[in-house]
């Protein structure tokens, strides 16, 4: 009697955490599907990679995430394929920078101001109208 209920027991619970296991993973696959991989037909934000640099002030380093837009989410495409080239004129931006300059909320808004600029100089045209920063730590 004791193993009928044990086995009874077991099989419920198996039953029941597939069941939450499907209720819970079927959200975040459709999730994912819509715009985890940069859906291209539904935003105009292109997220970059993580940037930590030194900055022009001795031993200070700024960690950064940010996300570009695009003034048209077709145009994403584009900054996709010039990624290196993206990358390289920020990380040139943000190492002729003090901590002193970007502390304040002027620096941070001139800095993005400048990205913006840089970025589209480096795509050959103004399709580029904001850069959003995720993540800002000077150490």
């Amino acid at each position: 009697m004791y193993f009928y209920n044990y086995f009874q027991l077991k099989k419920h619970f198996l039953t029941i955490a597939l069941i939450f296991g499907l209720l819970f993973a079927l959200p975040m696959q459709s999730a994912v599907g819509a715009g985890g991989k940069n859906d291209k037909g539904s935003s105009n934000l292109l997220p970059m990679d993580t940037y930590v640099v030194n900055l022009s002030s001795a031993k200070r380093y700024l960690k950064v995430d940010l996300q570009l837009e695009f003034d048209a989410p077709n145009k994403v495409d584009k900054g996709v394929k010039e990624t290196p080239r993206l990358r390289d004129s920020i990380i040139r931006v943000l190492t002729s920078k003090t901590a002193d300059d970007l502390l304040t909320v002027e620096g941070k808004d001139t800095l993005r101001q400048e990205l913006v600029k840089v970025v589209n100089a480096a795509l050959g045209e103004n399709i580029v109208t904001d850069v959003y920063f995720t993540n800002f730590v000077i150490q």
